[in-house]
């Protein structure tokens, strides 16, 4: 064989085996494909509850964490049991208005202080560290913000010049006299005890932050029986739910404890608007007898709607118009849902065309409102 002859048929073979090697790379050992449809979200595990044992007329007081799921868990992922009982407590009562699961808890105080246990501290029975935890003094050096103390801040950690962030869950002494709670029933607010710097950081931290809260349930439906088929997940379930994490809100009093909270609904509020009277028929006909829940409300919950945002994902003219006119203008901000709802951007603009509102109100709704929430510079 010439020399030519024999290059040429090397040169084939190593063709062919690499075409065989990229083949074999594409069809035995690639990666499986990621299928991007799957659920992303995975919700918190709902702790065990035991049901209180206390006698007629007697104050139900905090939910009672099942002390074998507590066990159990506590085992399995190295949380503390006095932590974990104070994470759980808070999914459990719902304080928040909507649900706040205790893994994100968990996330929070593992980021803060491992739990209360930083600094090889331990944690006690009661949720107190076995020595109070404070942050760096806010001095204004290296990367910390000038925050000087107060004399009400100071009595929290014993620096009168300079501010430091307190307790497991790290509250600055200004935000805990704002939002301080009890989350053990003990009849105090302690940011050094895990029970009550549990109890309520999400919504103070929006509220404190001044950033809108944007609601929007998970894809985990109540009966997802009843959702699987046509598509009704995504135009009856989710919007239904949105309403009843913001009817909860208003009822559970979240709305009132947190005056400057700004919460923007997804899918138009959900059924609000159309809801908004039996809100407040059933409100005054089941009190007190047929009532179920905490009564805290000092007036009608309708008249807690305008506290919402919500976006325009209607693409219906008529249901639109009444969101508008329930939530005022001021409350409104242009939406299209894409994805999951493949609606085009479009169609949400020709519906709010269609409504005719005067000029101010429509670029309201269109750009004004939504660069107003998220504090957007604007140039006119």
């Amino acid at each position: 064989m010439s020399a030519g002859r024999a290059i040429g048929v090397l040169a084939t073979a190593l063709l062919l085996v690499t075409g065989l090697g990229y083949l074999a790379s594409q069809t035995i050992v690639a990666r499986p494909s990621v299928d991007l449809s799957a659920r992303q979200f995975v919700p918190a595990p709902v702790p065990a509850e035991v049901e209180p044992q206390v006698r007629a007329g007697q104050a139900v007081g905090v939910p009672q964490v099942d002390p074998q799921w507590l066990a159990a868990t506590s085992r399995s992922t190295g949380i503390p049991a006095p932590a974990l009982r104070a994470y759980a407590r808070v999914q459990l009562d719902g304080r928040a208005g909507c649900p706040v699961g205790w893994t994100t808890l968990a996330g929070i105080g593992w980021v803060e202080s491992h739990h209360g246990t930083l600094g090889n501290r331990t944690l006690r029975e009661d949720g107190h560290s076995s020595s109070d935890i404070l942050g760096p003094a806010l001095d204004g050096h290296g990367d910390f913000a000038a925050v000087p103390a107060t004399p009400g801040s100071a009595a929290f950690h014993d620096d009168a010049r300079w501010e430091h962030a307190v307790g497991p869950l790290q509250f600055l002494p200004e935000t805990w006299s704002r939002f301080a709670a009890d989350g053990d029933g003990d009849g105090r607010s302690d940011p050094h005890d895990l029970d009550d710097a549990a109890a309520g950081p999400l919504l103070s931290a929006a509220e404190q932050l001044g950033r809108p809260l944007f609601v929007h349930p998970a894809r985990d439906l109540p009966a997802p029986e009843q959702y699987a088929e046509f598509g009704l997940a995504v135009s009856i379930g989710r919007p239904a739910q949105t309403a009843v994490c913001a009817a909860r809100l208003i009822f559970t009093g979240a709305l009132d404890r947190h005056p400057n909270l700004c919460v923007l609904l997804a899918h138009a509020g959900g059924v609000l608007p159309y809801v908004a009277g039996r809100l407040d028929a059933t409100w005054s006909a089941y009190r007190p007898n047929r009532w179920a829940g905490p009564d805290v409300l000092t007036q009608p919950p309708a008249t807690y709607l305008r506290r919402f945002h919500c976006d325009t994902n209607t693409w219906s003219a008529p249901a639109l118009r009444l969101l508008v006119e329930v939530l005022g203008p001021d409350r409104v901000v242009v939406g299209n849902d894409l994805p999951p709802v493949w609606v085009p951007l479009e169609r949400s603009l020709a519906t709010l065309s269609a409504l005719g509102l005067p000029a101010a109100e429509a670029d309201a709704v269109r750009w004004a409102n939504a660069a107003r929430l998220f504090g957007l510079p604007v140039r006119r």
